[in-house]
Protein backbone atom coordinates (compact mmCIF):
# COMPACT_ATOMS: atom_id res chain seq x y z
CA UNK A 1 0.00 0.00 0.00
CA UNK A 2 1.29 3.63 -0.84
CA UNK A 3 0.95 5.87 2.03
CA UNK A 4 1.18 9.84 1.33
CA UNK A 5 1.19 10.96 4.73
CA UNK A 6 4.02 10.85 7.25
CA UNK A 7 3.01 10.28 10.96
CA UNK A 8 0.46 7.44 10.09
CA UNK A 9 1.03 3.86 11.67
CA UNK A 10 0.77 0.69 9.10
CA UNK A 11 -0.10 -2.36 10.89
CA UNK A 12 -1.92 -5.33 10.70
CA UNK A 13 -4.17 -7.32 13.08
CA UNK A 14 -6.40 -10.56 13.01
CA UNK A 15 -9.86 -10.48 13.49
CA UNK A 16 -12.93 -12.61 14.30
CA UNK A 17 -16.61 -11.38 12.87
CA UNK A 18 -20.00 -11.22 14.12
CA UNK A 19 -22.86 -9.24 11.86
CA UNK A 20 -25.55 -7.27 12.82
CA UNK A 21 -26.98 -4.30 12.07
CA UNK A 22 -26.67 -1.32 14.61
CA UNK A 23 -28.35 2.20 14.95
CA UNK A 24 -26.33 4.68 16.05
CA UNK A 25 -26.29 8.37 17.12
CA UNK A 26 -24.26 11.11 17.39
CA UNK A 27 -23.35 12.22 21.00
CA UNK A 28 -24.52 8.88 22.81
CA UNK A 29 -21.90 8.08 25.99
CA UNK A 30 -20.01 5.39 25.59
CA UNK A 31 -22.14 3.21 28.17
CA UNK A 32 -25.20 4.01 26.02
CA UNK A 33 -23.73 3.19 22.57
CA UNK A 34 -22.05 -0.01 23.50
CA UNK A 35 -25.41 -1.14 24.88
CA UNK A 36 -27.36 0.22 21.68
CA UNK A 37 -24.92 -2.09 19.74
CA UNK A 38 -25.56 -5.14 22.32
CA UNK A 39 -29.14 -4.38 21.58
CA UNK A 40 -29.07 -4.39 17.85
CA UNK A 41 -27.13 -7.63 17.46
CA UNK A 42 -29.61 -9.35 19.49
CA UNK A 43 -32.47 -8.16 17.69
CA UNK A 44 -30.65 -9.34 14.71
CA UNK A 45 -28.82 -12.90 15.47
CA UNK A 46 -30.33 -13.64 18.56
CA UNK A 47 -27.13 -13.41 20.11
CA UNK A 48 -24.43 -11.22 21.58
CA UNK A 49 -20.61 -11.60 21.08
CA UNK A 50 -18.09 -9.47 23.48
CA UNK A 51 -15.11 -11.32 21.75
CA UNK A 52 -12.65 -8.67 20.25
CA UNK A 53 -11.80 -8.34 16.33
CA UNK A 54 -12.66 -6.20 13.07
CA UNK A 55 -15.81 -4.33 12.27
CA UNK A 56 -17.52 -3.77 9.16
CA UNK A 57 -18.98 -0.73 8.50
CA UNK A 58 -21.09 -0.08 5.27
CA UNK A 59 -22.42 3.17 3.64
CA UNK A 60 -26.49 3.14 4.35
CA UNK A 61 -28.42 1.66 1.61
CA UNK A 62 -31.78 1.55 0.29
CA UNK A 63 -33.67 -1.34 -2.10
CA UNK A 64 -31.74 -2.20 -5.37
CA UNK A 65 -32.23 0.86 -8.08
CA UNK A 66 -31.11 -0.28 -11.01
CA UNK A 67 -28.11 -0.66 -13.00
CA UNK A 68 -24.44 -0.34 -11.88
CA UNK A 69 -22.58 3.29 -11.81
CA UNK A 70 -19.52 2.74 -13.98
CA UNK A 71 -16.47 2.85 -12.87
CA UNK A 72 -13.44 4.54 -15.24
CA UNK A 73 -10.74 6.80 -15.74
CA UNK A 74 -12.80 9.67 -15.73
CA UNK A 75 -15.55 8.67 -13.11
CA UNK A 76 -14.98 6.81 -9.65
CA UNK A 77 -17.39 6.10 -6.82
CA UNK A 78 -16.70 6.76 -2.71
CA UNK A 79 -18.21 6.83 0.61
CA UNK A 80 -17.94 8.55 3.64
CA UNK A 81 -17.13 7.39 7.13
CA UNK A 82 -16.95 9.44 10.26
CA UNK A 83 -14.58 7.96 13.36
CA UNK A 84 -14.93 9.66 17.04
CA UNK A 85 -11.96 7.73 18.40
CA UNK A 86 -8.48 6.27 16.72
CA UNK A 87 -8.78 2.92 14.53
CA UNK A 88 -6.85 0.69 12.51
CA UNK A 89 -7.95 -0.30 8.68
CA UNK A 90 -7.57 -3.66 7.89
CA UNK A 91 -9.33 -3.27 4.67
CA UNK A 92 -11.75 -1.39 2.36
CA UNK A 93 -14.31 -3.50 0.15
CA UNK A 94 -17.69 -2.68 -1.84
CA UNK A 95 -19.91 -4.72 -4.16
CA UNK A 96 -18.74 -4.59 -7.94
CA UNK A 97 -20.00 -6.46 -11.15
CA UNK A 98 -17.41 -7.17 -14.42
CA UNK A 99 -14.37 -6.30 -12.49
CA UNK A 100 -11.51 -6.60 -14.51
CA UNK A 101 -8.34 -5.17 -14.92
CA UNK A 102 -6.43 -3.37 -12.55
CA UNK A 103 -8.10 -0.32 -10.09
CA UNK A 104 -7.35 1.50 -7.00
CA UNK A 105 -8.76 2.25 -3.94
CA UNK A 106 -7.85 5.78 -2.13
CA UNK A 107 -8.50 6.99 1.32
CA UNK A 108 -8.89 10.69 1.17
CA UNK A 109 -9.33 12.83 4.20
CA UNK A 110 -12.92 14.96 4.60
CA UNK A 111 -13.06 17.77 6.87
CA UNK A 112 -16.45 16.42 7.19
CA UNK A 113 -19.49 14.51 6.70
CA UNK A 114 -21.18 16.96 4.30
CA UNK A 115 -17.57 17.91 2.76
CA UNK A 116 -15.78 16.70 -0.55
CA UNK A 117 -12.60 15.92 -2.01
CA UNK A 118 -11.46 18.92 -3.69
CA UNK A 119 -9.30 18.30 -6.46
CA UNK A 120 -8.79 20.58 -9.54
CA UNK A 121 -12.05 19.71 -11.51
CA UNK A 122 -11.56 22.75 -13.69
CA UNK A 123 -8.55 20.98 -15.17
CA UNK A 124 -9.95 17.13 -14.78
CA UNK A 125 -7.83 16.64 -12.20
CA UNK A 126 -9.90 14.65 -9.52
CA UNK A 127 -7.07 14.91 -6.53
CA UNK A 128 -4.61 17.53 -5.78
CA UNK A 129 -1.00 16.76 -4.68
CA UNK A 130 -1.00 15.43 -1.64
CA UNK A 131 -5.32 15.12 -1.11
CA UNK A 132 -5.11 11.34 -1.24
CA UNK A 133 -3.66 9.69 2.08
CA UNK A 134 -3.15 6.63 0.77
CA UNK A 135 -4.11 4.13 -1.97
CA UNK A 136 -4.07 0.72 -2.93
CA UNK A 137 -4.05 -0.99 -6.00
CA UNK A 138 -5.99 -4.69 -7.12
CA UNK A 139 -6.98 -6.86 -9.54
CA UNK A 140 -10.43 -6.95 -10.24
CA UNK A 141 -11.63 -11.00 -9.52
CA UNK A 142 -15.51 -10.43 -10.22
CA UNK A 143 -17.98 -11.86 -13.05
CA UNK A 144 -20.77 -10.58 -13.87
CA UNK A 145 -22.47 -11.81 -10.98
CA UNK A 146 -22.24 -8.90 -8.17
CA UNK A 147 -19.89 -9.94 -5.60
CA UNK A 148 -17.84 -8.35 -2.58
CA UNK A 149 -14.42 -7.51 -3.07
CA UNK A 150 -12.36 -6.41 -0.23
CA UNK A 151 -8.61 -4.82 -0.83
CA UNK A 152 -6.08 -5.21 2.16
CA UNK A 153 -5.56 -1.63 3.60
CA UNK A 154 -3.97 -2.07 6.71
CA UNK A 155 -3.32 1.41 8.28
CA UNK A 156 -4.13 3.39 11.63
CA UNK A 157 -5.80 6.45 11.36
CA UNK A 158 -6.80 9.55 13.93
CA UNK A 159 -10.43 10.50 14.69
CA UNK A 160 -12.14 12.44 11.93
CA UNK A 161 -13.85 11.54 8.72
CA UNK A 162 -12.92 10.06 5.63
CA UNK A 163 -13.30 8.95 1.95
CA UNK A 164 -13.23 5.62 0.30
CA UNK A 165 -12.80 6.09 -3.26
CA UNK A 166 -12.95 3.19 -6.18
CA UNK A 167 -11.41 4.38 -9.51
CA UNK A 168 -9.50 3.20 -12.52
CA UNK A 169 -6.58 5.19 -14.79
CA UNK A 170 -4.56 6.66 -12.13
CA UNK A 171 -1.76 5.03 -10.60
CA UNK A 172 -1.31 2.70 -13.21
CA UNK A 173 -4.05 1.25 -13.42
CA UNK A 174 -6.66 0.05 -16.26
CA UNK A 175 -9.67 -1.75 -16.99
CA UNK A 176 -10.36 -4.13 -19.14
CA UNK A 177 -14.17 -4.74 -18.98
CA UNK A 178 -17.06 -2.66 -18.43
CA UNK A 179 -16.55 -2.15 -14.90
CA UNK A 180 -19.24 -1.00 -12.44
CA UNK A 181 -20.75 -1.10 -8.54
CA UNK A 182 -24.56 -2.09 -8.05
CA UNK A 183 -26.63 0.97 -7.74
CA UNK A 184 -29.20 1.34 -4.52
CA UNK A 185 -31.43 3.62 -3.44
CA UNK A 186 -30.46 6.67 -0.71
CA UNK A 187 -31.45 6.29 3.35
CA UNK A 188 -31.11 8.53 6.41
CA UNK A 189 -27.30 9.08 6.22
CA UNK A 190 -26.20 7.35 2.78
CA UNK A 191 -22.96 8.99 2.46
CA UNK A 192 -22.28 8.48 -1.43
CA UNK A 193 -20.48 10.86 -3.51
CA UNK A 194 -18.50 10.41 -6.81
CA UNK A 195 -16.21 12.39 -9.48
CA UNK A 196 -17.30 12.42 -13.15
CA UNK A 197 -17.37 14.35 -15.67
CA UNK A 198 -19.79 17.34 -18.24
CA UNK A 199 -18.03 19.37 -16.28
CA UNK A 200 -15.42 17.30 -14.45
CA UNK A 201 -16.49 17.93 -10.66
CA UNK A 202 -17.44 16.21 -7.29
CA UNK A 203 -20.58 15.35 -6.26
CA UNK A 204 -22.98 14.01 -4.09
CA UNK A 205 -24.78 10.71 -4.57
CA UNK A 206 -28.82 11.31 -5.60
CA UNK A 207 -31.42 9.10 -4.53
CA UNK A 208 -31.04 6.37 -6.42
CA UNK A 209 -26.86 6.63 -7.08
CA UNK A 210 -25.45 5.18 -3.80
CA UNK A 211 -23.10 2.01 -4.10
CA UNK A 212 -22.10 -0.66 -1.05
CA UNK A 213 -18.90 0.43 0.13
CA UNK A 214 -17.13 -0.82 3.40
CA UNK A 215 -14.56 -0.30 5.59
CA UNK A 216 -13.24 -2.89 7.99
CA UNK A 217 -11.50 -1.07 11.24
CA UNK A 218 -10.00 -2.08 14.50
CA UNK A 219 -10.59 0.22 17.46
CA UNK A 220 -7.46 0.94 19.51
CA UNK A 221 -7.64 -1.13 22.74
CA UNK A 222 -8.44 2.38 25.31
CA UNK A 223 -10.93 3.53 22.44
CA UNK A 224 -14.10 0.46 22.44
CA UNK A 225 -16.62 3.96 21.85
CA UNK A 226 -16.08 3.68 18.53
CA UNK A 227 -18.88 5.98 16.84
CA UNK A 228 -19.56 5.81 13.02
CA UNK A 229 -21.36 8.81 11.69
CA UNK A 230 -22.19 6.90 8.41
CA UNK A 231 -25.72 6.78 8.20
CA UNK A 232 -28.17 5.02 10.68
CA UNK A 233 -27.47 1.60 9.24
CA UNK A 234 -24.01 0.42 10.05
CA UNK A 235 -23.03 -2.95 9.20
CA UNK A 236 -20.84 -4.61 11.75
CA UNK A 237 -19.31 -8.19 11.63
CA UNK A 238 -16.54 -9.53 13.21
CA UNK A 239 -14.25 -12.41 11.68
CA UNK A 240 -14.17 -15.89 12.97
Amino acid sequence: MHVARRGIRMKGCPVLFLRAVVSAALGQTRATWLASVGLAVAAVLGVCSASQGGITFENPLGPPAGSNSGIYSDQFLGARFQFTDPVEVESVGGEFRNLGGTYFAALVPLASMGSLPTGDPPNGVPFNPGEVLAYQTFAGAVGSTPAIQTVPFSISLPAGVYGVVFGTGLYGTASTSNPGMPRYGSVPGSAGFFWSTVPYRWQNGSPGFQQRIQMTIVPEPATLSLLVVGGMGVLIRRRR
